[in-house]
């Protein structure tokens, strides 16, 4: 298989925010596009067009520092797909779920795996978003009004609640086994140099991720997300109260220097 989901990964978060939702679109650059217009318009009427269209071009380009693409959901998926062997066809949403694919449940969704929308009405998949990190936020071309974007899977998409997830098994290798990258992440992240607590937005980070990860140590029932929720926060206070049983006033549920050293980290804050 070769490429990597690190890779893909990297692909997708570079084109969340510079992307315009095109039906069809497979990562089409505006820059070429317009390019190609004052061509040809140049061509038809002036006695230098090449010399014109890149006068034209200069000036676009300060206008426009940065090169926009148009993708449609799967469009988004498939153009680096395809430039990179690993499809030999252009797929739809449906396709990449049913010959990409193994069907995942919705707690067992992780960097690399993607998100779907079935229709309810026909049954069939419309739409397709990439978790692109830990803390599980998704890529998507997510429509006209928004083009493409990086949202927070517990939000959803513009579209709808995501319903169906698949792991893409059969273009990436995956592990059940960390790897020597994550290994040496999680090492670097023991050290916290913040208070961590329940606050809107939610705290994110690899910081929040190593803490999850002692508190589930101690028996804490939450996922290692990264994210400070609800059930982070409730965690904390489960665990306080093992940690300081005679001092209720530690039971705050906010992971200061006191909670973090007694958990085993590193505290630099």
């Amino acid at each position: 298989m070769g490429k990597t989901v690190s890779e893909f990964c990297d692909y997708l978060n570079r084109m969340a925010g510079c992307g315009l939702y095109v039906l069809g679109g497979q990562g089409e650059s505006l820059y070429s596009l317009a390019e190609e217009f004052v061509l040809s318009m140049e061509t038809r009427y002036s006695q230098n067009p090449e010399k014109n269209t890149a006068r034209v071009m200069t000036l676009l380009k300060k206008k426009l520092p940065e090169d926009l693409y148009f993708y449609d959901c799967s469009g988004l998926g498939v153009k680096w797909l395809l430039e990179q062997g690993l499809i030999k066809n252009d797929m739809t949403a449906n396709s990449m779920y049913t010959q990409l694919c193994s069907k995942i449940s919705k707690s067992d969704v992780r960097r690399g795996d993607w998100v779907f929308i079935r229709s309810s009405s026909t049954g069939n998949i419309t739409h397709v978003g990439y978790v692109v990190d830990d803390a599980l936020n998704v890529v998507e071309a997510a429509g006209r009004d928004y083009g493409v974007v990086k949202r927070s899977f517990s939000k959803g998409s513009p579209n709808g609640a995501w319903n169906v997830f698949g792991r893409p098994d059969q273009v990436f290798e995956f592990s059940d086994e960390p790897s020597e990258e994550a290994d040496a992440a999680e090492t670097a992240v023991a050290t916290i140099s913040r208070i961590l607590r329940l606050k809107s937005p939610y705290m994110r980070g690899d910081d929040v991720k190593a803490l999850q990860k002692a508190l589930q140590k101690k028996g804490g029932a939450l996922t290692a997300d990264g994210i400070f929720g609800p059930a982070t926060e409730e965690a904390v206070i489960d665990v306080q109260k093992q940690l300081f049983p005679g001092t209720p006033s530690e039971w705050d549920g906010q992971a200061g220097k006191r909670t973090i050293s007694a958990l085993g980290l590193k505290w630099t804050g």
